[in-house]
């Protein structure tokens, strides 16, 4: 009576559903890493940049001190230090919109919101005074979930350092 029934079964439907949520599943879950790693690698972009141009900015501040270091000098009771990993709460400049800005940064590779910023600390080392540290005032988030602010964690996190 059925003999050339040529329609698609429930059990093939419910099967390519299946098949297809599954698909899909991955295919969110791989998106959503790439945009956390993009981010990332972006906030990483723009502290290096922000590392290279402070490096020269402290250089210039070493050979002649009438040259001022960039930022603004943050107090030690500050709450923009209020970020985890800084434990050294002296000679932080926090570094705005306008000093990227006026350096030639591009703000938009990092997302700047809510009035987010920068802290720089020249001379992190005093074998090396041209060590600087970056941290990010609103952090990244790394695939696991955790955040990360500073420059150096980023690249330790990235396998970069």
């Amino acid at each position: 009576m059925f003999k050339n029934n040529k329609g698609i079964t429930i059990v093939s439907l419910v099967v390519m559903i299946i098949v297809i949520l599954i698909l899909l599943a991955v295919g969110l879950t791989t998106g959503l890493e790439l945009l956390r790693d993009t981010k990332m690698k972006r906030s990483i972009t723009t502290m290096l940049l922000i590392n290279s141009v402070a490096s020269g900015i402290k250089e210039s501040y070493d050979f002649d001190e009438s040259n001022e270091l960039v930022g603004t000098l943050v107090d030690a009771g500050s709450e923009d230090l209020n970020i985890s990993g800084i434990v050294d709460r002296t000679d932080w400049y926090k570094w705005g919109i306008d000093e990227l800005e006026e350096y030639g940064i591009r703000t938009d590779m990092v997302t700047l919101k809510n009035e987010a910023y920068f802290l720089v600390k020249y001379g992190v080392e005093p074998d090396d005074p041209y060590v600087i540290d970056i941290v990010y005032s609103q952090g990244v988030e790394e695939v696991s979930g955790d955040r990360i602010w500073s420059l150096r964690r980023m690249l330790i996190s990235q396998n970069l350092e």
